[in-house]
């Protein structure tokens, strides 16, 4: 007897810690199932090769076990694939042979992709999979920021060193923008001179045109010396002859006398006047050659000098014209200037205008010469004839300085012989100073239309050089705003490529996500508490009823449902509704160590829970019986698909959301949510009424129900008793 009170006893209190032992137990074997991944044995294959001394592969191994999340194990492809098929590994990890060599490929052009095959046994535990998914691609994340550090490096590395090359760009500007310069500069001085030269060159120009008209009446002149020296031959010839005569009619005088010697008188008159006036003509052409000379001369110097400034300036075109040739620059005005240059130079060295005027000048000087040979002739001549004539005075004489005479002759003689080889001579110059005039003529000509083309062609290179010092200017002021932008560009750059510091740190965490939790959760376990202690106390009063109701050995009193006062006895299930609450509560609370918001609501709400959940049961077995039982496991399984407890209500089905609002653990989670991780809105007693009322509605029903039976049963009683009564 003592024994079945004492194994009543128990059976009790096992009814009463059924929540508990439903609950706890569940809650404790998955209250932190993340915290033993590392249990999770992962086969993990490295086929990299590496490249350049480097594996990337190893080092992301090395990465994932220092992480020690899960149980790696390095093998190679037979064993991860024999191991996956005998269930010893969750999953593999293929790291593929050319990992490295794509990696490194993120600095150059054609990039590659690098693929880590992934492959869980889904088969074995679906869950194990999403969970190693999820590590996997936490580390697919790092490698991938590590990645983009390092491409970020890289290219920042690249764009720091475009300062450099900007900054030698711009010192090639600033060169550039001082060589433009010096040039603009040389150009303006080269427009200067050019212009100067044109301006002088046209003064040379009619100073050459000057100097062909004044050989073309040297020319001239000289024809007519040229003719007065052959009158002066041929009077000096018939002056030879003349003298001849003499000499004859002295030999006839000295034989003759008397009548001859008047004729030998008149004849001396006649030559001495003829003497007279040869040596006044012959000074007269004495001092107009030396005049001719001196003239010739002057020409001559004037133009050699004027010869050689335009043989200068002509060369200074052709040499200009290679210098522009040598900085490969093409002036087409300047290269025709250059070769009309180089004609005229050809055309001066043909006609060799300063030699053949020096010629000229020469014949003048061996005319000077001759001339006083001609000068000392005709003086001689006059002389001789004076000397003649004075001798005639004295008649009486005659005879007697006849040999005289004759000397005298003899000197008049050698005198006209001297005259006569004079004028030869001074024939033989002018001559000679006719050639040289003729030549200086032809070559004054050739300068003259050769100095009209340089004239014109001056007039091209003045307005070239014009063309050449406005394009001068703007190319200046194209290359200074070339090195203006140049430096607005460096600096700009610099300032932009300083942005770039500290980049490849911020591509390898471009978002840091600060979790600050709204309600914070700290375990898994404390997740689904809500959802295990609110199935508990509904399996707990589910299996008072099961279990103490309906005990077939009615061993349980007042809880059987053999006992008459039905309203005292759903207070009692009402009571060990509260009871079971508050020791599971209290129990979970200890065992399971977690915190609450505050305690006294936390122990308060499982006991109203309890008295509802015991409070619905009641109602569904009491007015439903066995049928009720079948209710009250389908509502179970309906809540735990729709009370939100898992999953959001938002995930679910859509035919099952409508469920949710009409199903009392709903509102149990909630509670025990708030009861758990304390927020902001406290929904507690909204959540809490709700359940009130179910239960008072549901409690309600189950009292009038249980008044109008036993009202039912008190009739039927009372009929029974006076049927007894009246058939006694």
């Amino acid at each position: 007897m003592q024994n079945k009170k004492f194994f009543k006893t128990i059976i009790f209190i096992v009814v009463l810690c059924i929540p508990l032992i439903y609950s706890f137990f569940y809650l404790k074997s998955y209250w932190d199932p993340y915290g033993n991944l590392t249990d999770l044995k992962v086969a993990i294959v490295n086929l990299d090769k590496g490249q350049d001394d480097t594996n990337q592969g190893n080092e992301l191994v090395k990465e994932l076990k220092d992480k020690d999340v899960l149980d790696l194990c390095v093998v190679d492809e037979n064993q991860a694939k024999q191991g996956l098929q005998d269930g010893e590994y969750y999953a593999t990890i293929t790291i593929p042979s050319d990992f490295t060599e794509c990696l490194n490929s993120a600095s150059e052009e054609q990039k590659k992709v690098a693929t880590i095959t992934y492959t869980p046994n889904q088969q074995q535990n679906y869950l194990a999979s999403q969970i190693i998914n999820k590590v996997v691609t936490a580390a697919q994340m790092e490698l991938q920021s590590k990645v983009g550090k390092e491409v970020v490096s890289t290219l920042s590395d690249t764009l720091s060193a475009v300062p450099d090359s900007l900054q030698d760009i711009s010192d090639g500007a600033n060169e550039i923008y001082d060589g433009t310069s010096s040039l603009n500069s040389g150009l303006q001085d080269l427009n200067n001179g050019v212009g100067e030269l044109n301006s002088k060159y046209s003064e040379f120009n009619k100073g050459v045109e000057n100097a062909y008209k004044g050989s073309e009446s040297l020319n001239s002149g000289i024809g007519q010396v040229n003719n007065g020296i052959d009158s002066l031959a041929s009077g000096t010839s018939t002056l030879n002859n003349a003298l001849d005569q003499i000499n004859t009619g002295v030999d006839s005088v000295a034989k003759n006398g008397g009548d001859k010697i008047n004729q030998l008188t008149q004849g001396i008159d006649t030559l001495n006047n003829g003497a007279q006036t040869l040596n006044v003509g012959v000074n007269s052409y004495i001092d107009g050659a030396k005049s001719l000379s001196d003239g010739i001369q002057s020409y001559v110097v004037g133009v050699s000098t004027i010869d050689k400034n335009e043989s200068a300036i002509l060369q200074s075109i052709i040499d200009y014209d290679t210098v522009i040739n040598s900085k490969e620059v093409t002036n087409p005005t300047i290269r025709t200037l250059a070769e009309n240059a180089k004609q005229i130079l050809n055309v001066k060295n043909k006609s060799n205008i300063d030699a053949k005027g020096q010629a000229l000048v020469q014949g003048t000087q061996d005319l000077s010469k001759n001339s006083d040979q001609l000068k000392a002739g005709a003086k001689a001549v006059s002389d001789g004839t004076s000397t003649l004539k004075n001798s005639t005075s004295e008649m009486n004489e005659l005879i007697k300085n006849i040999a005289t005479l004759k000397d005298g002759l003899f000197a008049v003689k050698q005198g006209t012989e001297t005259l006569s080889n004079g004028v030869s001579t001074l024939k033989n110059g002018t001559n000679q100073v006719l050639n040289g005039s003729q030549s200086l003529e032809q070559g004054l000509q050739t300068l003259s239309s050769s100095s009209g083309n340089v004239k014109e062609a001056l007039n091209q290179l003045d307005e070239g050089s014009k063309s050449a010092v406005d394009g001068s200017k703007r190319l200046l002021d194209g290359v200074k705003t070339f090195k203006t932008e140049i430096n607005n560009g460096l600096e700009k750059s610099k300032v932009e490529l300083s942005k770039l510091n500290g980049l490849n740190d911020f591509v390898s965490e471009p978002v840091v996500i600060n979790e600050e939790p709204y309600g914070e959760v700290d375990s898994y376990g404390i997740a689904f508490t809500p959802l295990f202690l609110s199935i508990g106390l509904w399996v707990g009063a589910l299996m008072c009823y099961v279990v103490l109701y309906y005990d077939q050995k009615h061993r349980f009193g007042k809880f059987d449902y053999t006992y008459k006062n039905k309203l005292a006895q759903n207070l009692l299930y009402i009571a060990i509704g509260i009871v079971e609450g508050i020791v599971t509560g209290l129990l979970l609370k200890l065992g399971l160590e977690f915190n609450v918001a505050n305690m006294g609501i936390y122990i308060a709400e499982c006991a109203i829970v309890g008295a509802i959940f015991m409070t619905i049961i009641q109602f569904l077995i009491r007015n439903f019986g066995d049928i009720g039982k079948f209710l009250a496991l389908i509502i179970l399984v309906l809540q735990l698909a729709a009370s939100g407890g898992t999953f959001p209500v938002e995930t679910i089905d859509k035919g099952f959301r409508f469920l949710n609002p009409l199903l009392p653990m709903t509102y149990s989670i909630k509670i025990f949510k708030e009861c758990l991780v304390q927020t902001s809105n406290n929904f507690i007693g909204k959540n809490t009424l709700i359940l009130v009322l179910i239960g008072l509605a549901l409690g309600t029903i189950t009292l009038i129900v249980e008044i109008v039976k036993h009202k039912g049963n008190s009739k039927k009683e009372i009929e029974n008793n006076n049927e007894k009564v009246t058939g006694a």
